[in-house]
């Protein structure tokens, strides 16, 4: 195990929540995106932390900007 800054992901399983963007101004499908945050602690080749806090953002797909912070809970509420 060691420590390693990693990239956020898509939340695998969710679904998509069809709403305009604020930033680019589009109408398109928004993911749950997942952003760790602080210290992360995880295996050399995986790509997703193993331990650590994350963020749940609704991002959209077209620009990638998070329009909406989530709690944890709504995060697990939009997987399928």
């Amino acid at each position: 195990m060691f420590f390693r800054y990693y990239q956020g992901w898509k939340l695998e399983g969710s679904r998509s929540m069809q709403q305009r963007c604020s930033h680019c101004g589009n109408t398109c499908d928004h993911v749950v995106y997942v952003e760790p945050r602080g210290i992360q602690i995880g295996v050399i080749f995986s790509k997703k932390p193993l331990i650590g806090a994350r963020n749940y953002y609704l991002t959209c797909s077209i620009c990638g900007d998070p329009a909406q912070q989530l709690t944890y809970d709504q995060a697990m509420a939009m997987k399928e």
